[in-house]
């Protein structure tokens, strides 16, 4: 084309009339833009990664450099896409079947614009899903090509529903007329159904997927509930070890609900300790000795006390067990154990000098307090206890010395009418007075308790 341009030039530059210049510099021109706008253009490349600008794609990209077959590609337009809206003729309405099994109406048709057809399983019917990418050439299936056209608002959805029937058959329905769908898991497995089981090779109804529910391997705790690295494992049928517990303080236990009808369960028993002005967490555990033929497993306890992270009082905090309870940073034996935790923000006070009991001390309150007749408990029924007890003690204590006296002035009256009287006398009430004090606690007990229902006291 060039070579054309050049030629009109010459053409142009040689021409001896004025107008016929103007005329040769008019057609050069339109020529010059005619050519150019012909002349095919070249495509921005991709950027080395397959990457392009302005919403266009790369075409073409092959990484790796020219050398190891790499290709740069080119970044053209990307293709426009249309939306079509799909409905469909009978929405979550099965096909009707006949005794012999034979599709008698076609119940799951769908129409996309002009595209028309039906689900590709009598067992699917066509359902109203909005938003739904719908691929009318492979039905129940979004579209992930970039093609020029997007239906949407449908899907075919499957109507196969599966469930265990005894331990190891799983008979699958499409609510339709027609024979269940039946397969008896291995000897070795077991059926299991619910959300979190997805067996992507388990089919029924001409090789349809179902999830929730698969044939499981069954395997079997050696040591069921002993700790213990050569204990918490657990074989299959052929005795192949498939499972030990990560940690030592765990125990292999049967669980219908776990993995492989087996568990691991963390034996660690941890508790607050509330108690000489302090609050933390103590925990502890027991580990067996190898078990097997001849060996009987010999416990051991394992104590980690403090814990890490488990001295409450020393964070101005309080340890509070129960549901609920959980402590993320909190661990026993390198394990997370929830239903424990340092909580609040309360400040114990340190434990007071006596008169407080050794050992009453307890949550930053002094429970009971040594005295010269004993410990006294300080709660309201305990303190009246304790101070009964001692008044009950004292008053039996007074009784005797009564009647050693009364016992005396009788011993020396020397016949004297008046002074045996007297003697008699106080000996009489001083064991009176001593019943009364023995059946004391009954009246308290019956006042106190049965008529009055005093809180605080218990028979």
């Amino acid at each position: 084309m060039l070579v054309k341009i050049l030629a009109f030039d010459y053409i142009f530059y040689h021409t001896e009339c004025v107008s016929n210049k103007i005329f040769s510099f008019i057609a050069i021109s339109a020529l010059s833009v005619f050519f150019l706008s012909t002349m095919p253009t070249t495509a921005d490349a991709c950027s080395t990664d397959g990457q392009c600008l302005n919403g266009e794609i790369c075409q073409g990209y092959v990484s790796g450099n020219p050398n190891t077959g790499g290709k740069q590609g080119t970044c053209v337009a990307a293709p426009k896409s249309s939306t079509v809206q799909c409905t469909c003729d009978k929405a979550d309405t099965l096909d009707t079947i006949d005794s012999n099994g034979n599709r008698t109406a076609v119940n799951n048709g769908y129409k996309c614009g002009t595209v028309t057809g039906t689900c590709s399983h009598q067992e699917e019917v066509c359902h109203v899903a909005a938003g739904q990418t719908f691929n009318p050439t492979s039905p129940g299936n979004p579209s992930t090509s970039l093609d020029s056209t997007l239906y949407q608002g449908i899907e075919c959805q499957s109507k196969i529903q599966c469930s265990c029937v005894g331990s190891d058959t799983i008979e699958c329905f499409a609510q339709i007329n027609q024979k269940p769908y039946i397969y008896k898991c291995p000897s070795t497995a077991m059926c299991k159904s619910g959300p979190q089981y997805n067996d992507s090779n388990f089919t029924a109804f001409e090789g349809q997927h179902v999830s929730g529910i698969t044939c499981q391997k069954q395997y079997k705790c050696q040591h069921p509930g002993l700790t213990g690295y050569g204990n918490n494992w657990a074989a299959d049928s052929q005795g192949n070890i498939v499972m030990k517990c990560p940690n030592i303080e765990d125990a292999c236990v049967d669980d219908p609900s776990g993995n492989n009808n087996v568990t691991c369960k963390d034996t660690t028993v941890c508790s607050c300790d509330n108690t000489d002005g302090g609050s933390k967490i103590s925990c502890s555990a027991t580990v067996y000795s190898p078990a097997g033929p001849g060996l009987t497993p010999i416990p051991t306890p394992e104590k980690q006390d403090p814990v890490p992270n488990a001295d409450c009082g020393s964070k101005q905090q309080v340890c509070q067990q129960g549901t609920g309870v959980n402590d993320p940073n909190f661990s026993s034996f390198g394990q997370q154990f929830p239903g424990i935790a340092c909580v609040g923000s309360v400040t114990l006070p340190p434990p007071p000098s006596p008169p407080c009991a050794a050992g009453g001390w307890s949550n930053g309150q002094c429970t009971t307090f040594a005295t010269g007749f004993g410990s006294i408990a300080t709660d309201p029924a305990g303190f009246v206890q304790s101070i009964f007890a001692l008044l009950l003690s004292v008053s039996g204590g007074v009784a005797l010395l009564l009647i050693i006296r009364a016992g005396y002035q009788l011993l020396t009256s020397q016949g004297k009418p008046e002074q045996l009287q007297a003697g008699r006398d106080q000996l009489i009430a001083a064991i009176v007075g001593l019943v009364f004090l023995i059946f004391s606690l009954v009246l308290l007990q019956l006042i106190g308790v049965d008529i009055l229902h005093l809180p605080g006291f218990s028979q």
